[in-house]
């Protein structure tokens, strides 16, 4: 017998609120860990703490309002790979259904934002609980 149908998020119906250019990143962040279905705040804690890193570094400040929301999207991915557990994490295709992007493009944006990030996404970083405010 074929097993029951695994239902799918809620944010499914409501993607194009997470490339809406009025979203801030962190917004968008917040809605792509929930349709993500990550689980460990410490995700968002290492995004937001390289996300804070890239600010400092004005390393965004030319792109466009949705460009930042997908890089910040990605970026969230990419410390998903580094605080999640492995099995179960979200795909490629996945992050592409936030975004918009394909998946090479997102590979791209992922080896850009290490390199942004001296290839340290950990430098500096303490887990603070006023950052998971955002969960």
């Amino acid at each position: 017998t074929p097993s029951p149908p695994v239902p799918r998020p809620h944010m499914l119906f409501q993607l194009p609120l997470l490339l809406a250019p009025v979203c801030s990143a962190q917004d968008a962040m917040s809605a792509a860990f929930a349709w993500l279905q990550f689980q460990q705040p410490t995700t968002m804690s290492l995004a937001l703490h390289c996300l804070g890193r890239l600010d400092a570094q004005q390393a965004l400040a030319s792109v466009t309002q949705l460009a930042r929301v997908r890089f910040s999207i990605v970026l969230l991915w990419l410390c998903a790979k580094l605080e999640e557990k492995r099995f179960g994490l979200a795909g490629t295709s996945r992050v592409a259904a936030c975004t918009g992007l394909t998946a090479s493009s997102i590979n791209e944006m992922e080896l850009e934002l290490l390199r942004l990030l001296d290839w340290s996404p950990y430098r500096g970083f303490q887990e603070h609980d006023d950052l998971l405010v955002l969960l």
